[in-house]
């Protein structure tokens, strides 16, 4: 009976360490697959990444486009305002050469 209770206790041991073997080997299914997800998220971090230093490198091209547009107009304000100021003072020099004959020719002088 000696030999028959070894062997009935070895297979239950047998037994208890295949269905250890089986958790163990569940167990390493369910980390392989987590860690195929967690490539994919980290891929996808990786692809955000690269696509919000894209689109801040563009806003900083955008920016200094801005920029210089902005320093053009105000240069572009400024010959404005001097061209319309220019052309007040030939105004007002045209009418008062203008009135200055208008005045003589008044007088009889022409």
């Amino acid at each position: 009976m000696t030999v028959e209770r070894s062997v009935a206790k070895l297979e239950a041991q047998q037994e208890a360490m295949a269905s250890d073997i089986h958790e163990m080997k569940s167990a390493l299914t369910s980390i392989a697959d987590t860690l195929r997800n967690l490539a994919g998220i980290e891929q996808r971090q990786v692809n955000l990444t690269d696509a919000i230093t894209r689109a801040h490198q563009r806003i900083d091209e955008i920016q200094a486009l801005i920029k210089e547009e902005v320093k053009g107009h105000e240069k572009r304000i400024q010959s404005i305002e001097l061209k319309q100021a220019k052309d007040q003072w030939i105004e007002r020099a045209a009418m008062a050469v203008l009135m200055g004959a208008i005045g003589f020719w008044i007088k009889g002088g022409f």
